[in-house]
């Protein structure tokens, strides 16, 4: 490891990449010195030779990943950018298990998406009161990884994953809002579409999903809160253990 540990981001959008920032600040401490680079979306200058026009989302991420694999002559591994990194982050919230690559507007790409759909063992009465610390969510996190290492045709050994389920919105509501009867229940990574919970908050504790409101409202405390993720969330802690390993590796 160099002295300053490199770590790169490839996100959804840029709220997304707000948020990983806030954790791996906590994550880290005072461990070492890094510096983190988005590289998708809004590409930094190590990654110029990236299209600027990607687009935002999944979609975007997955134009990422293909355009630095055929930048390396498929071998995305090889890709000049990511070896000089420490940690690279990839993004992709759980709820794109359920997204099409027509619906992305993307074409020649496997047809893995949408991910087949992961049953609940539980009735139909009892479904709603579905715990977020059963199986599935772990399990479409799975179907998700894989979707994206078929993408990059390898598992670079810095890789860190960052699948939040339902999506990243859930990790933003359980850090800030963990008395939620959701959390309570042990329901939130079941909650499609979370961000309407963030949104449906009063007005005084609302976060709406724009950087200047994740820049008000999340930056500078979203770190100091995520225990309450970690605690709530199986995805969260499950990056958080991830990413732990693999610093421990780089440091050495």
């Amino acid at each position: 490891m160099s002295e300053t540990l490199e770590i790169g981001i490839i996100a959804e959008g840029p709220t997304d990449i707000l948020v990983i920032k806030e954790i791996v600040e906590n994550l880290i401490s005072d461990q070492c010195e890094f510096t983190c680079t988005s590289i998708q979306p809004k590409c930094s200058a190590a990654f110029e030779q990236l299209n600027t026009e990607l687009g935002t989302g999944w979609s975007g991420v997955c134009r990422c990943l293909l355009e630095m694999k055929e930048q390396s002559n498929g071998k995305f591994n090889q890709h000049i950018g990511i070896q000089r990194l420490d940690i690279l982050i990839i993004h992709l919230d759980v709820d794109v298990t359920r997204q099409s690559y027509a619906e992305g507007h993307l074409r020649n790409i496997d047809d893995n998406l949408p991910c087949p759909s992961i049953p609940c063992s539980l009735s139909p009465k009892r479904r709603k009161l579905c715990p977020s610390n059963c199986d599935i969510p772990h399990q479409r996190a799975d179907a998700i990884r894989q979707v994206v290492l078929n993408w990059l045709n390898c598992t670079p050994q810095q890789l860190v994953f960052c699948t939040p389920s339902d999506a990243m919105d859930a990790w933003v509501f359980a850090a800030f809002f963990p008395d939620d009867t959701r959390i309570r229940q042990n329901k939130l990574e079941c909650v499609e579409k979370p961000e309407r919970l963030l949104k449906s908050q009063p007005k005084q504790k609302r976060i709406e999903k724009t950087v200047m409101d994740y820049r008000k409202k999340v930056v500078g405390s979203f770190g100091d809160l995520w225990s309450n993720a970690r605690k709530n969330c199986s995805e969260a802690e499950r990056f958080s253990q991830e990413f732990l390993q693999i610093l421990n590796i780089v440091k050495k």
